[in-house]
């Protein structure tokens, strides 16, 4: 009978081990790496009626032959109101739990090593119509540098801001220091890090 002796078990075990961590480590990679990423919400009138996500992502591929990504929205309301993106062109949408999944093709195919500058504005209607708001953000790429921020009208500046990082469990109030007057009047709130966490939920959370 054929026998393997208890060291070749370890080391059959061993690569088998090593194996299975390198096909996790790629599965983790992704399409690309964001080398910067600034996520604005601007409620656009008093009530709350209107609203524009603008995302703006300076990115790294990872990857050879990219030809299409997946952006993701949720929320309140007419989420999907208004819809533009570049580069690139919306395909299809398909839910994915709460979410909606958008898919851009981006008309042409992309090599690993290039760069990209991902521009991403979402009209939302009536979404913001109570008196408590929030504005999510997940980390789904390895991210360099994140800035996440709320621009409120003039005539209705927030009352209080906090911003919850959900996996850590950690809410920070956003003082004076996260805030400032635009030149218009209106009031921006925002958060900033060189360090987000992989796969964490970072919310902006208020009351007006």
């Amino acid at each position: 009978m054929f026998q393997i002796a208890s060291s070749d078990w370890l080391v059959l075990v061993f690569q088998a081990w090593e194996l299975i961590q390198k096909i996790r480590a790629e599965r983790m990679v992704g399409l690309y790496e964001v080398l910067d990423f600034d996520h604005t919400l601007e409620l656009c009138d008093v009530k709350g009626k209107r609203a524009v996500f603008r995302k703006r992502e300076k990115v790294k591929l990872l990857q050879d032959y990219v030809a299409s990504y997946v952006d993701q929205a949720w929320g309140r309301g007419d989420i999907l109101a208004d819809y533009r993106c570049s580069p690139g062109k919306p395909v299809d949408e398909y839910p994915l739990g709460h979410k909606r999944c958008i898919l851009i093709s981006l008309q042409g195919i992309r090599r690993r090593g290039e760069t990209m500058l991902i521009s991403i504005d979402r009209t939302v209607r009536n979404g913001f119509t109570l008196k408590t708001g929030w504005s999510e953000t997940v980390v789904q790429h390895r991210t360099h540098r994140f800035r996440t921020s709320v621009i409120f009208p003039a005539k209705r500046p927030p009352r209080q801001v906090t911003l919850l990082e959900v996996n850590q469990n950690r809410t920070t109030f956003l003082g004076e220091s996260n805030a400032e007057v635009l030149p218009d009047g209106r009031h921006r709130v925002f958060w900033e890090t060189l360090s987000p966490k992989l796969f964490e939920t970072y919310t902006i959370k208020w009351t007006w």
